[in-house]
Order: structure tokens, then sequence, then C-alpha cells
């Protein structure tokens, strides 16, 4: 796995991921909601988006 996620957008990533997990728990979002935030963190802590593989987009 290549890295392409750049740090601008890492520390977004792990932002809105703790943004819609407090929003879980607090009872605004639905499981979606927290499933997103699992999903952002992890590809945060990775450094590794597959839709960005994908659309071979490279992060800096």
């Amino acid at each position: 796995m290549k890295k392409n996620v750049g740090k601008n957008d890492r520390m977004i990533r792990f932002v809105v991921a703790l943004v819609l997990a407090v929003l879980y728990f607090m009872h605004v979002v639905g499981i979606w909601g927290l499933i997103i935030a699992v999903i952002m963190a992890v590809t945060a802590a990775l450094n590794f988006c597959p839709v960005y593989s994908i659309l071979k987009f490279k992060g800096k």
C-alpha cells in the first residue's frame, strides 16, 4: 500500500472522525455516522485511501 493521504488530509480526516463519533454518542447521528467515522479514522491512520487509489489521486 502506497501512502496517498497527505498531512492536511490526514488531520481533517481525524477531526471529522472525532466529530462524527461524538455526535453519534450524543445521539445526533445514527449508526452510519459512526461507520463513516471509523472509516475516516482508519484511512487517516494508514495514510491510505482506497477511493484515492481508484481515482489515481496522490496526496502530499
